[in-house]
């Protein structure tokens, strides 16, 4: 079964979620792409609200994505 597999060296290993074998059949708590990007910069300790200045304009680090919580509990 594949599942999301999360370690830093502050944390323990933790799992979330279901799949089939092959992980294309998701069984539970699937995961948005901006909420796995929130939470890599959570866990290097990048605020994911962050903004850069492209041509005097703000761009967002990641596309409103929240943080897994249960990652890091």
């Amino acid at each position: 079964m594949g599942n999301l597999t999360f370690s830093h060296s502050s944390c323990r290993c933790r799992r979330i979620g279901e799949t089939d074998e092959l992980g294309m059949q998701i069984f539970s708590r699937s995961v948005s792409v901006p909420n796995l990007h929130a939470t890599i910069h959570c866990a290097l300790g990048i605020n994911p609200r962050e903004e850069n200045l492209s041509s005097n304009r703000p761009v967002p680090i990641t596309d409103d994505g929240e943080s897994i919580r249960e990652l890091f509990a």
